[in-house]
């Protein structure tokens, strides 16, 4: 049962840490002058997951806090969800 708990919290920080990548670039584009309004459009779910949140503190550091407490909790932060963390005895 911890397994799979860490594995779902390691892949919901990473799936936001990604999320919030793509954010920035969308933004870095829009702020250099490239016409997004497309890629703005299809991606209006991933505005209103954002607004879910009350600051931009909070959004930012998310994944971040989730990593430290499975490293806390579990000795890897598992960063990258699909590798397996290694032993200790390893």
């Amino acid at each position: 049962m911890k397994e799979r708990l860490t594995l779902a919290v390691s892949w919901w920080c990473f799936v936001h840490a990604s999320l919030l990548g793509l954010a920035a670039l969308l933004t870095a584009a829009n702020f250099l002058g490239a016409d997004i309004n497309e890629a703005m459009s299809a991606l209006e779910p991933l505005e209103l997951y954002f607004h879910l949140f009350p600051t931009d503190a909070l959004i930012f550091g998310v994944p971040f806090i989730g990593w430290i407490g499975l490293w806390i909790v579990t000795g890897s932060p598992r960063i990258l969800p699909w590798r397996k963390p290694e032993q200790a005895g390893d």
